[in-house]
């Protein structure tokens, strides 16, 4: 039960670093925990816990880009639809790239793996302002493309 604990309690001191701090690197956060008593935080586990949060980089007002959780970044989110962000989609025999404000690529790639599978997406890869997407065995990636033109563009 001990390592429950410290997993819980781990969980809420990242989570408070990400919504109190501005973090523009896991560096950061791993520097933060560790004056909050928390050793032995490698880069590896930040990022996975950054996925699990679903925590992206965003600019804030200052135009710093810094770690924030998905409910702090509703000001992206609700002002302006996430077709406002993207800037172009071009693809070629094998990926479909996404280039978008920046910021805006992961919230762009959590709305295209949403989709997933049944629309032909195997996955994403999001940066700050671009978006890999690879399509499914047998998708007709320019038809994919056309598709994600056609919601977002």
């Amino acid at each position: 039960m001990q390592g429950q604990n410290m997993k819980h309690l781990l969980e809420k001191a990242f989570l408070e670093i990400l919504r109190e701090k501005k973090c523009s690197s896991q560096t950061e956060i791993a520097d933060e925990l560790r004056k909050v008593g928390f050793s032995g935080i490698n880069q590896s586990k930040i990022s996975r816990m950054l996925v699990r949060a679903g925590a992206v980089r965003n600019r804030n007002a200052n135009g710093e880009l810094t770690y924030c959780l998905p409910s702090d970044m509703t000001t992206l989110a609700v002002s302006s639809p996430l077709k406002s962000h993207v800037i172009s989609i071009e693809c070629n025999a094998h990926i479909i790239v996404v280039h978008t404000s920046p910021g805006a690529a992961q919230l762009i790639a959590r709305s295209l793996d949403s989709h997933g599978k049944r629309a032909g997406i195997l996955g994403t890869i999001a940066g700050d302002d671009t978006v890999f997407v690879t399509p499914t065995r047998g998708t007709d990636i320019h038809k994919l493309a056309e598709e994600i033109k056609g919601k977002y563009l």
